[in-house]
């Protein structure tokens, strides 16, 4: 463990992100992470924190459960999962890229806001 990690304890689940991604977490631009609900994140909730490939570590402020991407509310604003997605289809047709809907619908889905104010850099 290094000097920065009391948090280190507590991390859920660590996953591998796009350093495109990532660089927009941590510029506040995406502030949801999009991904299917199986491995290390079966059980994460609010509260939990995240790790991200690099060691940003981000606190988990709310999950939300879907069957696929299809079933995502359609109010919600799509450019807080990435700054290029200004509408509903754009994220699903990138989500359907990422994760084929065979499955999503055997893992489900799952939205993940992150705390952006509750980070910790490497």
């Amino acid at each position: 463990m290094t000097s920065r990690d009391p948090i280190i304890d507590t991390i859920t689940a660590r996953v591998i992100i796009k350093q495109k991604y990532l660089d927009q977490i941590l510029a506040g631009k995406k502030r949801y992470e999009l991904r299917l609900r199986r491995n290390n994140l079966r059980e994460i909730q609010p509260d939990d924190y995240l790790e991200f490939i690099d060691q940003s570590t981000f606190q988990i402020k709310n999950v939300w459960d879907y069957n696929t991407v299809y079933d995502l509310p359609e109010d919600i604003d799509y450019t807080n999962f990435s700054p290029e997605f200004t509408t509903r289809e754009i994220a699903i047709e990138a989500a359907l890229n990422l994760y084929p809907i065979k499955n999503q619908k055997k893992y489900g889905i799952i939205v993940i806001e992150l705390n952006l104010d509750k980070f910790n850099l490497p």
